[in-house]
């Protein structure tokens, strides 16, 4: 049955003036014939991405350009977008500085042959708490601009309970809690464990480092199935945080090192933790790129954030702090 009979069909069972609607609305589907564009409007313009961090003292800033295919595959181009006419500036608090360009090697060139360029400034060092602008002027593509603000220090340390189970964690699954508090400036964190060790590989020590997870639990022994968690960014909420690191995955990990060194030696030295604040660009760029986390839906658009004026893309920052313990020569598990 065709669209103009089902419609035709309904109108049997509505009142006389609704069937003339009806009927009308029918003509008017069956004679639409305008052509659908699903690519829409081409109009090119810069795309800007710099993250600035206060773990180094390099700053990256990545000017390019949309670009249209004939088709609807976007790799489909394989020329690299890349802006090369571009001044970019970083300003703070009135004084402005210069961002070179630069050329970097491109790990994977399935895509793209040359090698990056990129815009750098080095030595950088970002002042936590501090505004900083980015300004970025084009011949051809005119000019972006936009400002961020690096999260400031905070401070965090283990529960009176966390050295204990560092130094000796228990057989019981029990929590190490790291307490503190969040930046004023800051809108996401995510806060690590590593564990830093050594290994004798052919007479020469090679430092490593593993992470931690949350938890983990052996949900079926015998089949050896497992419930690992890993920390993942998080939104802010209020201005104090406790979480807890459960001793099972702890542990977990460190026969993980133990049995892929098997036959060499291996020293524990320390403990680390490592709080990640993102500022609100970086943090809702990061969340909505990543459907807000959501595992359990199908998402039919593909979302996108920018901060940009005259421009897409992003402008943000993070700081990162880090807690360190040392573990004892006597820790029970170095060989």
């Amino acid at each position: 049955m065709t669209l103009f009979d089902r419609l035709k069909h309904l109108a049997e069972f509505v009142q006389p003036r609704a069937k003339g609607l009806l009927c009308l609305l029918a003509g008017q589907i069956l004679a639409c014939d305008q052509l659908f564009d699903p690519t829409g409007g081409f109009e090119r313009k810069l795309v800007v991405y710099s993250i600035l961090t206060t773990n180094g003292d390099m700053q990256f800033v990545r000017v390019c350009t949309t670009y249209d295919v004939p088709g609807f595959d976007p790799y489909e181009n394989t020329v690299d977008p890349t802006v090369s006419d571009a001044a970019v500036t970083i300003m703070i608090e009135g004084r402005r500085y210069a961002v070179r360009d630069t050329i970097l090697p491109r790990p994977m060139n399935t895509r793209y042959k040359t090698p990056i360029l990129a815009y750098v400034a080095q030595p950088f060092p970002v002042t936590r708490g501090k505004t900083y602008q980015l300004e970025v002027v084009s011949p051809t593509l005119g000019t972006a601009f936009s400002s961020t603000t690096v999260p400031e220090q905070t401070y965090f340390d283990l529960h009176y309970e966390g050295t204990r189970l560092l130094e000796r964690p228990p057989i019981v699954d029990l929590p190490i809690r790291v307490l503190g508090s969040f930046s004023k400036s800051a809108r996401g964190y995510v806060l690590r464990f590593l564990l830093v060790y050594s290994v004798l590989k052919d007479s020469v020590w090679s430092k490593e480092e593993e992470e931690v997870p949350l938890s983990y639990i052996l949900v079926k022994p015998v089949s050896g199935v497992e419930q690992i968690r890993y920390p993942e960014v998080k939104r802010i909420e209020g201005s104090s945080f406790d979480l807890p690191f459960m001793t099972d995955g702890y542990r977990w990990i460190i026969r993980k090192i133990l049995a892929r060194n098997l036959g060499q030696r291996v020293v524990f030295t320390q403990a680390k933790f490592q709080l990640t604040q993102l500022d609100e660009n970086l943090y809702r760029y990061y969340m909505i790129v990543h459907a807000f986390q959501d595992r359990g839906s199908i998402r039919l658009d593909q979302p996108d954030y920018s901060n940009i004026n005259g421009a897409f893309g992003v402008f943000g920052a993070y700081s990162v702090d880090s807690l360190l313990y040392a573990l004892p020569p006597n820790f029970p598990y170095n060989r």
